[in-house]
């Protein structure tokens, strides 16, 4: 039985070494610190519960980055610097958890301007297998975009099957940012999760 009494999420690339050309990069994406949601609200008429516990949901900004998505109430922030050769590397990620073993995600992780990432199938093939793990099993995946800049979607279960795992990551410059669902698999709902993966949004500045 999948027991989680707080349930963490981790980035693609959170928790993992990265080998890119000129450095390898670990990131820390264990959920530590609840430091605030820099969230503004959409005013949306109250929704009935759903099976995966989700209602009123809102928008959600990531931190001080201009990507957002709708997520369900009381997102909590952590945020997490990894200082490397070419610069410090930051990420914040923000997390709603509606019930038990259910959580959404969005993450913005900024990579040093000294780092190229002008291969970015590599990159996002390398954060694939990693965030796969050894008991990931992929079920689909495909190629996506957001205003014109790439992104993948992949969906695969986890924990020995137990959990489904929904992700988009997109690749803007320098700019890393994933929208990430997480449900059991006895609970998936895919309106929500559908909900917050196409509503992400980057703000024109």
């Amino acid at each position: 039985m999948l027991c989680f009494q707080r349930l963490r999420l981790t980035s693609t690339f959170g928790a993992i070494r990265m080998r890119l050309p000129i450095l390898s990069i670990s990131l820390f994406s264990a959920l530590v610190l609840s430091v605030g949601c820099g969230r503004q609200e959409a005013s949306l008429s109250r929704q009935r519960i759903c099976v995966c516990g989700a209602t009123n949901w809102f928008r959600v900004t990531c931190g001080m980055s201009s990507f957002s998505a709708m997520m369900p109430p009381r997102p909590t922030t952590s945020i997490a610097t990894n200082e490397t050769g070419a610069g410090p590397l930051v990420m914040t990620m923000v997390t709603s958890e509606p019930s038990r073993m259910v959580a959404f995600s969005i993450l913005h992780n900024s990579f040093p301007t000294k780092l190229p990432l002008t291969d970015t199938e590599r990159l996002f093939s390398g954060g694939l297998r990693q965030a796969l793990g050894a008991d990931g099993h992929l079920v689909s995946e495909r190629a996506i975009s957001l205003d014109g800049s790439p992104g993948k979607e992949w969906c695969f279960d986890k924990y020995r099957g137990q959990a489904i795992v929904t992700m988009r990551a997109y690749l803007v410059g320098h700019d890393f940012y994933q929208a990430i669902s997480v449900m059991p698999r006895s609970r998936v709902c895919t309106r929500h999760i559908a909900g917050c993966l196409e509503s992400c949004q980057l703000r024109n500045e």
